[in-house]
């Protein structure tokens, strides 16, 4: 039975696009899934996505959706829940440069979501640039003060039910978070968690792969001048909501 929604954004850069759509097709835990693609591009790839899909028979359901407001990457996120069947228990976003690590990464992040408190899963990522090479690892436990000392967090190794999503809220994509929509959900799940009866699991294992590159979105740098509100002030707020010194 699908439960599992899969939302893959796309601004266009097809190769990397194609390695995240064949990595979901590899994942023992695909007929649990329906897969969104939502072309963000600015000319739109219909014909390569479309093609790309008709690989894919081994899942559920795949869906296509041309996203013609090309907005932030975080409102196409959105946009993709629009589409989600109505079993649809769990939700897994993964943009086009990330892609699972292993054939069992899904099936792994989906059984710690088995407790019925487990509000969201997480575990490792390993960050590599263009050309596949490995340049860092994200695999330590997630807290406020380690994702707020961060750069660059990608969050891409996450899952979550989408009935405590429905609790904190989705992407955030207002200008003043601009580059910063990834850690701002993750950092209001944890929020969330301090006042309710959810909890968080980690796994030790790293479950995706993550492109690191200059057109990457989480947490750019304020002197490219396209971050909304500075870092400084972004962490400032949130140490101050977490009662951070």
């Amino acid at each position: 039975m699908v439960d599992t929604a899969i939302i893959v954004t796309s601004v266009g850069r097809t190769t990397f696009l194609q390695e995240c759509l064949l990595s979901v097709k590899k994942q023992d835990a695909a007929f649990r899934c329906e897969l969104i693609v939502v072309d963000n591009s600015e000319k739109g790839i219909k014909k390569h996505v479309l093609s790309l899909l008709d690989k894919l028979s081994n899942l559920g359901n795949t869906k296509y959706y041309r996203y013609t407001q090309c907005q932030s990457a975080s409102a196409a996120r959105n946009a993709g829940l629009l589409f989600i069947s109505p079993k649809v228990k769990y939700i897994k976003w993964l943009d086009e440069d990330d892609y699972f690590l292993e054939i069992s990464s899904l099936s792994k992040l989906l059984e710690a979501l088995s407790l019925e408190e487990v509000g969201f899963a997480y575990g490792g990522v390993v960050v590599v640039d263009n050309l596949g090479t490995i340049i860092g690892y994200k695999s330590e436990e997630w807290n406020a003060n380690r994702v707020l000392q961060e750069v660059d967090f990608p969050s891409s190794g996450s899952i979550f039910k989408l009935k405590f999503l429905s609790q904190i809220g989705f992407f955030s994509y207002l200008p003043h978070l601009l580059g910063k929509e990834d850690i701002d959900l993750i950092l209001r799940a944890m929020l969330h968690l301090k006042v309710s009866g959810w909890r968080s699991k980690r796994i030790s294992e790293i479950v995706t792969a993550y492109r690191r590159s200059q057109n990457s979105l989480s947490f750019r740098n304020d002197e490219t001048g396209r971050s909304g509100m500075s870092n400084k002030l972004f962490k400032a707020i949130y140490a101050g909501v977490f009662g951070m010194s």
